[in-house]
């Protein structure tokens, strides 16, 4: 019963998260758009970069099929945790939210899932199928790959909301939290291989990226389907992630325990 109970309130949260997404529509699909244009440009670029043949030890349908991807799975598991925490503490809305009977790490997690799906499916997903279909894309023949990638992106989902989350408890010390857009807009998207595939980045670049957890978010397992990283290193990879996954969820309780603590000396 109790396991019945939880679904449904995953699948509730959830279901909220995308309707408050369906909402703005004309907001969203502008916000779309606009993304598009500039993947468009992205992918006009790399064609006149790489043209017909490879270079770089780069294809122009390998480049595109990561970049369709990237953009897909970027919006399937972006997580705004940080962001909704950050504008919580500073109204001082987030006691009320904590005195909820629904944990505030569960509620923003299925609420960024019912976002992200809306995004990703309804509107990224059938933009990127027509360009596909145009420009044509690698897929991988083994079965294998498509299993691995599929764990790998779940583990990456994990992963990346531990991490947001955290930074947002941070909010508890510093209310304007300069570490938010820096991390988010800097660090994180050039580590996790959203700008620029780690395999065409410079090596210093990329032996400093096996230092931090943000390779796993996206890049090993979209380096893993366009044939960049070979299926018998998957098993390395998911190692990785799962050490990297303890590490932060050790973290993130570290510093919400912190926070909590802060709040109640605080009087909140």
């Amino acid at each position: 019963m109790k396991v019945k109970k939880k679904l449904h309130l995953w699948y509730t949260l959830t279901a909220t998260g995308l309707k408050t997404r369906t909402i703005y529509r004309a907001s969203a699909w502008m916000a779309s758009f606009w993304g598009m244009v500039t993947f468009l440009i992205q992918i006009l670029i790399w064609r006149s970069l790489l043209g017909a043949g490879a270079r770089f030890g780069t294809t122009f349908e390998e480049m595109l099929t990561y970049l369709m991807l990237t953009q897909i799975i970027v919006f399937l598991i972006n997580s705004s945790a940080g962001l909704q925490i950050r504008a919580l503490v500073r109204t001082g809305d987030i006691s009320v939210y904590l005195l909820r009977p629904i944990n505030l790490k569960t509620l923003l997690f299925f609420d960024d899932l019912g976002k992200n799906i809306f995004q990703a499916i309804v509107v990224t997903l059938p933009i990127c199928a027509v360009l596909a279909a145009y420009f044509g894309v690698v897929l991988p023949q083994d079965p294998l790959v498509y299993l691995y990638v599929s764990i790998m992106l779940l583990n990456g989902m994990a992963m990346l909301f531990l991490y947001r989350y955290t930074l947002g408890l941070v909010s508890f010390w510093f209310v304007e939290n300069p570490f938010i857009e820096w991390h988010f807009q800097n660090i994180e998207s050039i580590f996790s291989g959203a700008v620029l595939p780690l395999w065409l980045c410079p090596a210093w670049l990329a032996a400093l990226s096996q230092y931090l957890p943000f390779r796993y978010f996206t890049y090993e397992p979209l380096a893993l389907f366009v044939g960049k990283s070979e299926l018998s290193v998957a098993n390395n990879i998911l190692i990785h992630q799962y050490i990297w996954l303890a590490a932060l969820f050790a973290l993130e309780r570290l510093v919400s325990t912190r926070a909590m603590r802060k709040l109640t000396l605080q009087g909140g």
